[in-house]
């Protein structure tokens, strides 16, 4: 339900909360109407709030007229079924603005007065309701109808009489007239046929409110006061709502008018939202102990009261305007704001009695350099963070961290000779960091010397943590990183490992056996060396090492990086297979060195020979990776190792013992597939290089003196087909060019290892010419056939 309330300058929307019992027919407080106020969001209005509370008897429609008044939901009585008590206890409805910057309301709804159920304990429950609505109310609507005017009971002049006293007590007690309660009558089925409004509101003023501030005993300083000095009074005259619904409803605006015009903008009772209930709670059970509202009795309660209200008044005004200030300007800024604190406190506080107002001044003192506290960490934290910088920095110089080749350095020595005083080290930055801090710290006291004495020390732990903190991040951060540099030393131990592995791969007696005998000789000697070099650097790491941490740690680590390894061989175990037999086939030992296989003295049996030795040889590294072995591991203790480790993670995670996994019978199947082709392809290229030397030895044999009778009986014809090859004056040359090139390139890049592929090509360009000079001498025997045929014709 929504409701519209004029504020001073715009009209805002209130959202009607559906009503909570405050407290029951038994005067039981509902601790439901805290969670009521929370829920709502109430605790945050502070005292951007006004509360309204209505009085009259029984069945006088209080509920129906706060419903109309603010849409909201209070249970009414239902005529059909007579007359009888609806509302049981106090209620309460939450108004809340839509827009944030506009007051929220809170409106109770009491028990009706004159209440036939409640028999003799009536007059009780009214008085206690009465005073309570007064104690908090910003406004109170009186309720009555027009036909009672003059009654004594139902006009409710005896209720009325007990608001004013009431209210006279509370001010005079208080010593505050800073605001008057407003009284609202609003007198029900009021016709001007009746009577005007004016003759209405002089009869409500002068027989019931006149009438009872005269009857009433009344503290000196009200003696000649008259009753408008406690409440601003309003008469609202409201036409039947069933009879003149539309006058009714005008009449309700006009209300409705005065009081967005005449409550206050503030909470007039200066206690805050989120202390509502509490205050409500302590005004009710003082009302219900002592029968009467109290407040104080005595005069150390009185000063002790009002000297807390002005203290928290200060602390309102004055802890409203804190800033932050620099480190340099934080403790005169202190000392200018405890003596305006002061000054703002004794102006009120000083006709109190003095004990009491010189204990709350060390209070508010205290507590508004507790308010500071904040900022004084605030102030202080940029010391804290040069602090943390300079230990951060302090740390990089003694940790950095550079490589001398493949050897790492720590601060220019070996990490075995750093990393076991890691530790040391850190405890004592931390002292020399704590103690500098503790140091500056001293300059930070107050001591206040004025009207009060006063001194205070701010709460330093929060800085010391803070610093312990930031610095141990910059140590976990340092240790994080040489942990990390140590696995990785760890890592290269063990690929060390694995380069000499790998050689042997390559060698013709490769045996599995030996093989794997081989690397776990290498394995155990590598975890030996990692124990012994790195063990004191892993405790000297970390604070707190269970037993065999290491021990265990280092042997997953190699076992992972030898599985990783071994993973990365069978990966790619084809090129393997294809290297071992390029080496086997393609080359051969000489003189201790291995020198590129001459093809062409080879005979067809002696190269088929080689390439099914090779292709055997090659193809056995199939049955070393068909195998594997595993390494049996301690058994160790998770428990003792705290989540935050860096190595958690690899100390929970399952650990396959195995060093590899086994090469399956479909991977061997397809890798001996694709390895065979490319031998083939090797063979192939073994076989035109012998081809190609064949052809050219059998040129060669052909005698010289063959060669001399050639020329000199075919001298014509060679003449006759040189005209004709000097038309490939350009094209011998550059063939010549191109080879000559090509031998330069080849060996430049490729060394020795190129000179059968230089002789492939040699070969190519012989056989090349070859087919040029008998192409020639074809040539020339044509033209001698048609030359011999000319003569002839």
């Amino acid at each position: 339900m929504e409701s519209y309330c004029n504020d001073s300058h715009k009209t805002n929307v209130l959202t009607s909360l559906s009503p909570v019992e405050f407290c029951n027919y038994e005067c039981e407080i509902n601790d439901g109407f805290n969670k009521y106020l929370k829920d709502a969001g109430f605790d945050t209005y502070g005292f951007n709030f006004n509360v309204l509370t209505i009085l009259g008897s029984q069945s006088s429609g209080k509920s129906h007229l706060l419903n109309r008044l603010f849409s909201s939901k209070f249970q009414t009585m239902d005529s059909s079924k007579g007359h009888s008590q609806t509302t049981k206890g106090i209620w309460a409805s939450l108004l809340l603005p839509k827009e944030r910057t506009a007051n929220a309301v809170v409106v109770f709804d009491s028990e009706g007065t004159d209440s036939r159920e409640r028999g003799e304990g009536r007059l009780t429950f009214e008085h206690r309701s009465s005073l309570f609505c007064l104690a908090l109310s910003d406004v109170v609507v009186v309720n009555l109808w027009y036909n009672s005017l003059g009654n004594m009971t139902s006009s409710n002049y005896g209720l009325l009489k007990t608001v004013v006293e009431a209210n006279l007590e509370l001010v005079d007690s208080n010593n505050d007239q800073s605001f008057k309660t407003l009284l609202f009558f609003c007198v029900r089925d009021w016709s001007p046929n009746l009577s005007p409004l004016n003759v209405v509101k002089d009869y409500v003023m002068n027989k019931y409110m006149s009438s009872i501030w005269n009857e009433i005993t009344k503290p000196p300083r009200f003696a000649t006061a008259g009753v408008e000095s406690l409440f601003e009074i309003r008469v609202f005259g409201l036409s039947n709502a069933i009879t003149d619904t539309a006058k009714f409803n005008e009449d309700l605006e006009e209300v409705r008018s005065a009081w967005n015009e005449l409550r206050p903008s503030k909470y007039s009772r200066l206690v805050p939202s989120d202390g509502f209930f509490v205050y409500c709670n302590n005004v009710w059970n003082t009302i219900i102990e002592q029968n009467h509202l109290d407040i104080p009795t005595q005069k150390e309660m009185l000063s002790s009261y009002r000297c807390s209200e002005i203290k928290s008044a200060v602390l309102q005004k004055v802890g409203s305007g804190l800033k932050d200030h620099n480190e340099g300007e934080f403790m005169g800024y202190i000392s200018n704001l405890l003596n305006e604190a002061e000054e703002l406190y004794f102006t009120e506080a000083s006709r109190y009695d003095a004990s009491v107002s010189n204990r709350v001044a060390n209070e508010l003192l205290s507590q508004l350099c507790g308010r500071l506290q904040p900022y004084f960490e605030s102030a202080l934290g940029d010391y804290v963070k040069k602090l943390t910088i300079e230990a951060s920095s302090l740390l990089e110089k003694e940790y950095g961290v550079y490589r001398e080749g493949k050897n790492l350095k720590i601060r220019g020595s070996d990490p075995q000779e750093v990393w076991p005083n890691f530790i040391d080290k850190c405890q004592e930055l931390q002292r020399t960091q704590s103690d500098k801090l503790e140091s500056h710290l001293k300059g930070f006291k107050v001591s206040h010397d004025n009207k009060v004495k006063f001194t205070y020390e701010f709460d330093t732990q929060s800085l010391k943590e803070h610093l312990k903190l930031s610095v141990s991040s910059e140590f976990d951060i340092t240790r994080s990183r040489q942990l990390g540099l140590l696995k990785q030393q760890v890592c290269a131990m063990a690929d060390s490992c694995f380069v000499l592995l790998k050689s042997s791969l390559m060698e013709r007696e490769l045996k599995d056996d030996e093989f794997w005998k081989y690397f776990e000789e290498l394995f155990d000697e590598t975890y030996k060396n990692c124990l012994n070099t790195y063990n004191a650097s892993y405790k000297g790491l970390l604070s707190e090492v269970a037993e065999n941490e290491f021990e265990y740690l280092s042997l997953v680590v190699l076992l992972g990086r030898a599985r990783h390894n071994f993973e990365e061989l069978q990966s790619n175990l084809e090129e393997l297979l294809v290297d071992r037999f390029d080496r086997f086939f393609n080359y051969q030992e000489f003189k201790g060195e291995l020198v590129p296989t001459e093809w062409h003295k080879q005979s067809d049996q002696e190269l088929n020979s080689k390439y099914k030795q090779s292709k055997e040889d090659a193809l056995y590294l199939l049955q070393v990776f068909k195998k594997t072995k595993s390494r049996s591991l301690p058994t160790f203790n998770l428990d003792s190792v705290k989540k935050n480790h860096y190595f958690y993670r690899t100390l929970e995670e399952k650990v396959n013992e195995n060093y590899s996994s086994l090469l399956s019978e479909k991977d061997q199947l397809e890798t001996t597939e694709s390895c065979v082709k490319r031998f083939m392809e090797m063979y192939k290229n073994a076989q035109v290089v012998q081809n190609a030397g064949s052809a050219m030895s059998s040129w060669r044999n052909i005698p010289p003196v063959f060669w001399l009778i050639l020329l000199v009986l075919g001298w014509n014809e060679i003449r006759s087909v040189l005209r004709v090859v000097f038309k490939f004056q350009l094209l011998i040359p550059l063939l010549f060019v191109l080879y000559f090139g090509f031998n330069y390139a080849a060996t430049t890049f490729f060394g020795p290892s190129a000179q059968q592929y230089v002789k492939m090509v040699r070969q190519r360009v012989l056989s090349l010419i070859k087919f040029s000079i008998a192409w020639t001498l074809k040539t020339a025997n044509r033209l001698n056939s048609k030359r011999a045929v000319r003569k002839e014709e």
